[in-house]
């Protein structure tokens, strides 16, 4: 069976990051802009898109249960293009000048220095084909020597983007791209964003919820108290996730599998993921 295809509109792109991100059209389960990444791009050349595009794409996941485009090609299944740049009006052609795609270099104009600029007279060709953008570094750099310390002193994981962190009932994700999750054993999922400065202050903009009460998982409030809005990563109540903790170890096997319940409230994960995967 074929995979399911959606189509939507390139909000924006940026090529030395080797990111950005699409808005779905409607009859998409993802409501919001969805993540998408140069490698998943299906192009003839240099793997790229500006804003505007129109794309099809079809939906999966990353390890922390969020939404992602995959196998990204035109409308119909071909090479992602788009409307080219009209030519720039110079008075005299540059000798290094060889009349290449301009669309390859993106909308901003830091995008330019990532290939295609010059420096002490030579030309720097694009990136050759197949060749992946270097990730960004993880938002966990900007701590301070000492909460690294104490986060590795506590078992906390720091290989990959996303540290996985236990606080009293709340098991949460703080993830890239500012994206937080909670499985709380109350039997309470939340999803929304974070901000960490460098001395471990956590403070969150939750932005669904929900609880498993009364044989159904309803909705509540994202602000209330049950769920936390701010926390030091060296609080004494903060530490590391077990790695055999699942969600039914959680809340246990009294509580239905919320996979419909996140659909229907709209949640950009589509699975509890408590632990990111070891590599």
């Amino acid at each position: 069976m074929s995979e399911q295809k959606y189509q939507g509109t390139v909000k924006w792109f940026s090529n030395r990051k080797g990111y950005g991100f699409i808005t779905p059209d409607d009859g998409c389960p993802i409501t919001e802009d969805i993540f998408v990444h140069q490698s998943v791009l299906h192009s003839e050349g240099y793997r790229t898109l500006s804003e505007s595009w129109i794309v099809e794409f079809s939906v999966g996941h990353d390890d922390d249960g969020k939404a992602k485009a995959e196998n990204v090609t035109a409308p119909g299944g071909g090479y992602v293009t788009g409307p080219r740049r009209p030519p720039r009006r110079t008075p005299k052609k540059d000798a290094h000048d060889d009349g290449g795609d301009e669309a390859a270099e993106g909308k901003e104009g830091e995008e330019k220095a990532s290939g295609g600029g010059r420096k002490g007279g030579r030309h720097r060709g694009p990136r050759q084909r197949g060749e992946r953008a270097p990730p960004p570094p993880h938002w966990h750099n900007v701590l301070k020597d000492d909460v690294k310390n104490t986060l590795e002193d506590k078992g906390m994981r720091t290989s990959t983007g996303t540290i996985d962190v236990s606080r009293g009932t709340a098991r949460i994700k703080l993830g890239t791209r500012g994206y937080s999750s909670m499985a709380d054993s109350r039997a309470i999922l939340a999803e929304g964003s974070f901000e960490c400065d460098a001395d471990g202050n956590v403070t969150f903009g939750w932005k669904r919820a929900m609880k498993f009460d009364g044989g159904d998982w309803k909705k509540i409030d994202e602000k209330g108290d049950e769920l936390p809005h701010a926390f030091n990563l060296g609080e004494d109540t903060v530490g590391a996730v077990g790695i055999d903790e699942t969600a039914a170890t959680l809340w246990g096997d009294d509580t239905e599998e919320p996979r419909v319940a996140l659909e229907e409230n709209e949640f950009e994960m589509r699975r509890v993921v408590l632990t990111t995967k070891r590599r």
